[in-house]
């Protein structure tokens, strides 16, 4: 009984909350002029993203230690 109890309250505080996976989501969708998938970005993404400024990284559709540059509009 004690273990299921823990159990559930593990698994509710592990729970991702809304409000996180809508800024997740608003993320990839202004990712602009999207780079490949890779490993090495680090430091590299603003001269990617020249002229247009650098916004942020994501990891969609890339695997685990791969990440891409994601440029802004403006």
């Amino acid at each position: 009984m004690k273990f299921s109890l823990f159990f559930l309250a593990a698994a509710a505080m592990a729970a991702p909350s809304p409000d996180i996976q809508s800024r997740d989501n608003e993320a990839r969708a202004s990712c602009w002029n999207r780079s490949k998938c890779d490993a090495f970005w680090s430091g590299k993404c603003e001269d990617y993203c020249k002229p247009y400024k650098f916004s942020h990284m994501a990891r969609t559709d890339c695997n685990v230690f791969s990440k891409r540059c994601c440029c802004k509009t403006k």
